[in-house]
Order: structure tokens, then C-alpha cells, then sequence
């Protein structure tokens, strides 16, 4: 069996170039021991950022109603396990987080039965899964030493999440308050909260919406450091540095 092991291991180096396909030893009908491709979606960040995107959307006109909660809860566990697979995460890992997303939309759904009110849940869900997919992927961006199309999709898939992370922030600070968040408008919606997070991440100011309250002046203020630094430090430098090799100062730890 440990001979099998290295020949399926020595394939799926040779047959990794192309960057789609893993090699793992099965059983065949027959007793034989065999080599099957198996799909591999390691670094599958340009399918994570159009998943980002169906939960951008989801995010924003998914609506307060129970069951729209509900489908921008499923909507963006999908998107986390898409981001945690490019990202090449241990199995065991990706059955912990999937575990608790299942417990996190069983919540979701309890509350849409009985309708007891508890709409943050779903911006408090989107914040939290915002926060845990950029970690791992940013740590797949530093494991990798060839500076390619797949490294500037996961450095885009982080820098939407911060508007994600931060349309959600704004959303549980709503809620969570008596006062409205907006000094313009008494009811804020899913897509206004959206809106003023990108345009405050990518500092466009319209100035159309503005925080009422001093925390929410803060935030946005956060909001549009980080996503300036961001743009300039990583993203224009991997972009200026397409193709390149970098030097790894240590060997590259493995999965956990």
C-alpha cells in the first residue's frame, strides 16, 4: 500500500503542471490497487471571487425578511468552503468549519420559524465568516512563490471581503442601537450598508450617506485606511511583480 501511495504521489506531481487534477490510490473491483484523478481546486480564487459576489448581492437585497436571511446565511457558507478549498486547507479543518456553519443556518432557520427578531444574526454570520476566509487565504498567498494570476485573485478576494466585514459591522451596529446609523435615512437596508462600505473601502466619498454616531465615523474611517493601504502595499505590488519568483525564507509549513 505505501508503494501505491508514492506512485499516486510521484503522478500527481507529474500530472500537476496543469494545476486541476490531484492523484490518490483506490481500491479497483478487481484487489488492485489504482491510481484515480481526483478534482483539485487548490488556488480556485478566481471561482471564490464570484462567489464573493453572489454574496455581496445577497447581502444586499436578500432583504430583513426570515427566509431572505436565511439565503444570504447559505449563500455565503458556500462562499467560505469555496475560499477554504482554493486555500488548501486540511480535510479536518474544512469538517470543523463546515460543522459549524451547519449549527450557524440551523440557528438562522430557527429564527425564520419563529420569527423572534433576531436579524443581526445574518450580518453577524457574513462578519465573521469575512473575517476567517481572508485568514486562510492570505496564508495560502504566502506558501505560494511564483507571483501569478491565482495570487492577485486571492489578494482581490480579501480586499472584498473587507467591504463584506465592514458592510456587516455596520449592519450589527444598526441593530444593535436604538439611533439610526445613517444621519440621512431612518431605515437603512441591506444595500445601503453595501453601498457606503465599498464606496467608503474604495474612498470615493460621495458623501450621500455619512455615520450618524461617533462609532460609526470611526469605522468608516478604519474602513478607508485599510482599503487604501491594501490597494497600494499588496495588490499594485503583486500586479507590478506579475510572473515574478519570490524567495522563501523557509520551508513551507504544512496544513492544519
Amino acid at each position: 500500500m505505501g508503494s501505491a501511495v508514492s506512485s499516486c504521489s510521484a503522478l500527481a506531481r507529474l500530472m500537476g503542471s496543469g494545476g486541476n487534477f490531484t492523484s490518490r490510490p483506490y481500491l479497483s473491483r478487481s484487489g488492485k490497487i489504482d491510481c484515480v484523478r481526483a478534482p483539485d481546486h487548490t488556488d480556485r480564487f478566481g471561482l471564490g471571487i464570484v462567489m464573493i459576489l453572489a454574496t455581496i448581492v445577497c447581502f444586499a437585497f436578500a432583504g430583513p425578511s426570515r427566509w431572505g436571511g436565511l439565503l444570504a446565511v447559505v449563500v455565503e457558507s458556500a462562499t467560505l468552503i469555496v475560499l477554504l478549498g482554493a486555500s488548501a486547507v486540511a480535510r479536518s479543518t474544512l469538517r470543523v468549519v463546515s460543522g459549524v456553519l451547519a449549527v450557524a443556518m440551523l440557528a438562522v432557520l430557527t429564527g425564520a420559524v419563529v420569527d423572534n427578531g433576531s436579524h443581526w444574526l445574518k450580518p453577524a454570520i457574513a462578519s465573521v465568516i469575512a473575517v476567517i476566509a481572508p485568514y486562510f487565504v492570505m496564508r495560502r498567498l504566502f506558501s505560494r512563490t511564483t507571483i501569478d494570476s491565482a495570487m492577485v485573485y486571492g489578494a482581490l478576494c480579501v480586499y472584498l471581503l473587507a467591504g463584506i466585514f465592514f458592510a456587516s459591522v455596520y449592519a450589527v451596529v444598526d441593530g444593535a442601537t436604538t439611533a439610526p446609523f445613517f444621519a440621512q435615512i431612518e431605515q437603512a437596508r441591506g444595500v445601503d450598508f453595501v453601498y457606503f462600505s465599498f464606496v467608503t473601502l474604495a474612498t470615493l466619498g460621495y458623501g450621500d450617506l455619512t455615520p450618524r454616531g461617533d462609532l460609526g465615523r470611526m469605522l468608516a474611517v478604519t474602513e478607508t485606511l485599510l482599503g487604501q493601504l491594501y490597494l497600494v502595499g499588496t495588490v499594485a505590488m503583486l500586479v507590478s511583480n506579475l510572473g515574478k519568483t519570490r524567495q522563501m525564507g523557509r520551508k513551507e509549513r504544512p496544513d492544519v
